[in-house]
């Protein structure tokens, strides 16, 4: 069977919608089982050998007059 994580991009959104929820109120068992719920179904299998690898851009380069000091 092949490795697996969670989508991180579904995590973090599953977080925002329920922290106001978790600090307010008490924390309830059935509650954090919805959370793990939802997580639990948002995995993604890793794959090591991808057919189409992701392209990866390089860094944009700044004119020195318009950089930041």
């Amino acid at each position: 069977m092949y490795d697996q994580q969670i989508n991180r991009t579904n995590a973090i959104s599953a977080t925002k919608d329920y922290l106001v929820n978790l600090l307010l109120k008490p924390i309830k068992e059935a509650f954090l089982n919805t959370i793990d719920k939802l997580i639990e179904a948002s995995r993604v299998i890793i794959k090591k050998f991808r057919i189409n690898p992701r392209v990866k851009k390089p860094k944009k380069q700044y004119y020195s007059s318009y950089k930041s000091i």
